[in-house]
């Protein structure tokens, strides 16, 4: 019987531990980076962990009070969203808006087309006081994640890139001037070469 015990005993610590690893492997990373401003709580990242390119994403900021953790409505209309794209400089401001029935919640809507480290920064009022804060992707020691590659993602086949495919098209159009441009021009010494003939004669 005690061996019966034993036995169903380490069955079950198994079994829990199995289960905890399995709720631990299942549960979705959200890295944020969390900071006191003033008399608020402000914790910030990507709405969508991990961030991959060219797949919908966009801020996820929440605003509570320090004390209390009470939510900070209306910020809406008076806080706004600058993303930077750090390798390259490009620079683009957003609004942000409210996620329904989640008050002191909010975020603004983006599909990022290139990877690479991005720099949030927010600025504006809360309840009067100015707010200028800036925070970066981990890539730049922030506390959340870069705009990952998605070709690791795709399936069955890979997809050029964004980028890529904006460089090949841009090479496209280039060529397909250049052969406009030399048809013209082909067009043109025949007609003179047709003119200069006919004089000849």
């Amino acid at each position: 019987m005690k061996i019966l015990s034993g036995r169903i005993l380490l069955t079950l610590i198994i079994v829990l531990v199995n289960l905890a690893t399995l709720v631990v492997t299942s549960s979705p990373v959200s890295a944020h980076e969390g900071r006191d401003v003033g008399n608020y709580r402000f914790t910030v990242g990507w709405i969508v962990e991990p961030s991959f390119e060219g797949i919908k994403n966009g801020l996820d900021l929440r605003v509570v009070l320090k004390e209390g953790g009470k939510p900070v409505e209306g910020l809406e209309k008076t806080l706004k969203w600058e993303l930077t794209h750090m390798p390259s400089g490009a620079t683009k401001i957003f609004d942000i808006r409210t996620i329904f029935r989640d008050p002191g919640h909010y975020t603004a809507d983006i599909i990022p087309t290139v990877p690479g480290i991005y720099r949030f920064r927010l600025f504006g009022t809360v309840d009067g006081a100015d707010v200028n804060q800036t925070f970066v992707t981990k890539g730049g020691g922030g506390g959340f994640g870069d705009i990952e590659p998605s070709e690791a993602l795709q399936f069955p086949e890979k997809l050029p890139s964004l980028h890529d495919l904006s460089h090949k098209t841009d090479s496209a159009s280039t060529f397909g001037i250049l052969g406009v441009a030399l048809g013209v021009l082909g067009t043109a010494l025949g007609a003179v070469s047709l003119v200069v003939a006919r004089r000849k004669k």
